[in-house]
């Protein structure tokens, strides 16, 4: 028995580490895909990097399970079950107005980002969504895409940052800017 539940897990953690999109993402490179790749807007881009961070802290695999109205929550960008994805536990009457399935958004970066843009512009360009960004205003959110050379870079390889992250053992680090100066941010919960 033990045995199979270890040859289950190995199989699990091999098909997580093959799939490659599903992690805790470095800011950096973060900020160089949503701009670079996914072509997000430059004026929104720190915006975008603070809601993420105080949604999910960059884990791609986040879930949040607290809704008051029993949904829940998926991914860096916390895209709720009742409105813009859908599965087997969304609440009724399920809207999915990103025509997604909610596991897609815990994997697939390009599936995360189509949905937040729909959620973004069917909300009237605004982000009401998202019910962390009123504490995102009340800091200097160019912090999240300091010192990335965003400008010029076409994939994110960058390994210096100054908002701790967490690790995969659910430890939060303060990383360390390349002057050495330690920064620690705030993290707001909350339903969407």
């Amino acid at each position: 028995m033990a045995r199979e539940i270890g040859l289950v897990a190995l199989t699990l953690v091999t098909f997580f580490a093959a799939e490659g999109a599903a992690k805790v993402w470095e800011r950096c490179t973060l900020a160089s895909e949503l701009l670079n790749k996914y072509q997000l807007p430059r004026t929104q881009l720190n915006s975008w990097m603070c809601i993420a961070w105080r949604e999910s802290r960059y884990d791609s695999l986040h879930i949040n399970t607290v809704n008051t109205d029993g949904s829940k929550d998926y991914g860096l960008f916390q895209i709720n079950n009742r409105w813009w994805c859908t599965n087997s536990e969304s609440p009724q009457p399920n809207q999915n107005m990103c025509n997604v399935h909610c596991d897609r958004v815990l994997n697939d970066l390009d599936e995360t980002v189509k949905c937040i843009k729909i959620m973004y512009a069917k909300s009237g360009n605004s982000w009401q969504p998202w019910i962390t960004y009123p504490y995102c205003q009340k800091e200097d959110m160019t912090k999240f895409t300091k010192g990335c050379d965003l400008e010029h870079t076409q994939g994110g390889n960058h390994t210096e940052h100054d908002v701790p992250h967490r690790h995969p053992k659910n430890r939060v680090k303060t990383c360390r800017h390349k002057k050495g100066h330690a920064k620690r941010g705030h993290h707001a919960k909350g339903h969407h």
